[in-house]
């Protein structure tokens, strides 16, 4: 069964907060207020590729490395993105509305931190900074959905083949999935 990390793409847009709004709103190890106090912020464009807007793609990411969804990607796979996690509406500069910032909840401890590579803080090694090549246990990791690892829960989203499969079969772009941190990407 395959995980995969869900990066980012520099062929497609990114997006940060307006001028004025604070950079964390989009800043994943930032709490986040219950969907009901949220005030969904305009988000820019703040990547051009080649000196042209890039096109923003079904998941297109922030300054904050958090993940947006589409009006399309909400509509395909909202069912998945909502049991692992929260989406908050976002208004995207240009884009119309139905776009949503999506923060995982769901946790998983099923890193095997003796057979994964993974980068620590020097001054405190206890402190992992990021999962370089993961190797999960068998029997605990999840063969469906999206989660993150309590090791580093503000690091990367693993998804499953089955959320592959889903951007597949409704043709959305954009989704950047690889094996590992510096693995050549697949990108719907």
């Amino acid at each position: 069964m395959a995980v995969y990390i869900w990066g980012f793409s520099a062929k497609f847009a990114v997006y940060e907060p307006a001028p004025g709004l604070p950079s964390e709103l989009l800043d994943r190890s930032h709490p986040r207020p219950p969907c009901t106090a949220w005030l969904a912020p305009m988000l820019v464009e703040t990547y051009e590729v080649r000196g042209k807007r890039a096109p923003p793609g079904d998941f297109p990411g922030t300054t904050g490395f958090s993940h947006l969804l589409s009006p399309r990607a909400v509509d395909a796979m909202g069912d998945v993105f909502t049991r692992d996690g929260t989406i908050f509406p976002v208004e995207v500069e240009g884009q119309g509305d139905g776009w949503h910032l999506f923060h995982p909840t769901t946790v998983v401890d099923c890193l095997d931190i003796d057979a994964s590579k993974v980068t620590r803080l020097p001054f405190r090694p206890a402190e992992i900074t990021a999962v370089i090549n993961p190797v999960f246990r068998a029997g605990i990791v999840p063969s469906q959905g999206l989660f993150v690892v309590p090791e580093c829960r503000h690091g990367d989203i693993y998804v499953c083949e089955d959320v592959k499969t889903l951007a597949k079969k409704h043709k959305l772009k954009g989704l950047v999935l690889s094996a590992d941190f510096f693995g050549k990407p697949w990108i719907s």
